[in-house]
């Protein structure tokens, strides 16, 4: 992160100022909205490694019903779309400034590069995929929900025979409108998938 200059040596003129002391209040504000997100995460993360049921040791909303099965829609149609190869169906259920981190590459920030990602990456694929999500603990606090599990894909292979490759996953996901989101997810394999 780039260090702000004070706005007194900057030499900027009457309105410039105002304008940049409102962009700077804009920007330290986002940044507080980021750093609450993050502080949940690693509070959900530390009460993982410190109880057996991390879920409840924290405190938190319990979800209705509907939230559950809203969330419930939204990982199977995610999974969905990665069996499909449907990188414009999995845009739909990021955030426009979401952030999935996967393996193995860098971190795609925004829907567009999120799709863009996805999109070159099924054109590579020689495989068809079943993605199965299974989650282990969900932490609701407002309209963020903060999910952990395990995944599991089989892929058959076009030039036969099969792999499975089984990992963990992370998802931040937010309401808006009435409708959950993705705002951030991550993954990570436990090891290389086996043929069988």
């Amino acid at each position: 992160m780039h260090a702000l200059t004070p706005l007194s040596a900057s030499g900027l003129r009457g309105s410039d100022v105002g304008s940049r002391k409102a962009s700077l209040i804009a920007v330290r504000r986002r940044g507080l909205r980021t750093t609450m997100l993050l502080l949940l995460l690693c509070a959900a993360t530390a009460s993982c490694s410190m109880h057996s049921s991390p879920a409840t040791s924290i405190d938190q909303q319990q979800p209705t019903p509907a939230v559950r099965i809203q969330l419930d829609e939204l990982r199977a149609r995610y999974s969905t779309a990665y069996d499909q190869g449907d990188a414009e169906a999995i845009g739909t259920l990021y955030a426009d400034s979401a952030i999935r981190m996967p393996y193995d590459a860098v971190a795609q920030r925004g829907r567009q590069a999120i799709v863009a990602a996805a999109r070159e990456s099924f054109s590579r694929r020689r495989f068809a995929p079943v993605l199965t999500l299974a989650p282990d603990d969900l932490i609701l606090r407002g309209d963020v929900a903060v999910e952990r599990g395990a995944y599991h894909e089989l892929q058959r292979f076009n030039s036969g025979g099969a792999a499975r490759e089984d990992g963990k996953y992370i998802f931040v996901a937010v309401s808006r409108a009435g409708a959950w989101v993705y705002l951030w997810s991550t993954f990570n394999r436990d090891s290389a998938a086996h043929r069988f």
